[in-house]
């Protein structure tokens, strides 16, 4: 039995019988694309989510971009991505492409479009902004809701 735990311990020691894990993707291209991009990156995509947004009929009347506006963001936005995609973070997401995990990619940019709000969200007039709503809510009838 000790020999038997001796052997078992070299063999671990040596890297034998050691199951790695699956890599991580979607983190390894969060952080990738966490530190490739700078503040202004993420405010150019959040110029880019907003007039894409703006194309919708519910919000297309509170927004004025003109088409020329408009090819200049989409320009920027992919710039962008063609730098990240081919350059910055080519090797993290050429292996999670490699390994079937497509997932990962979008879960890695859906994290970078929460980094760009972040920026958004940091303006002062901006969080002063989400604070207007309070002249509109009755805060007593919420507290005191049953």
């Amino acid at each position: 039995m000790n020999k038997l735990m001796v052997m078992s311990g070299l063999m671990l020691s040596m890297g034998a019988g050691v199951v790695q894990a699956a890599p991580n993707h979607a983190e390894i291209i969060s952080v990738c694309l966490a530190d490739a991009t700078s503040g202004k990156d993420r405010k150019d995509l959040s110029r880019f989510i907003f007039a894409v947004m703006a194309k919708h009929p519910a919000v297309g009347s509170i927004a004025n971009i003109s088409t020329t506006e408009a090819r200049q963001i989409e320009r920027t936005a992919g710039e962008l991505y063609n730098r990240l995609f081919t350059q910055d973070c080519r090797q993290p997401i050429k292996a999670a492409i490699n390994d079937r995990d497509q997932a990962a990619v979008g879960a890695g940019f859906e994290y970078l479009g929460k980094l760009a709000m972040q920026e958004l969200m940091s303006d002062k007039g901006v969080a002063d902004g989400f604070m207007d709503i309070v002249k509109y809510v009755d805060i007593d009838k919420i507290a005191n809701e049953k």
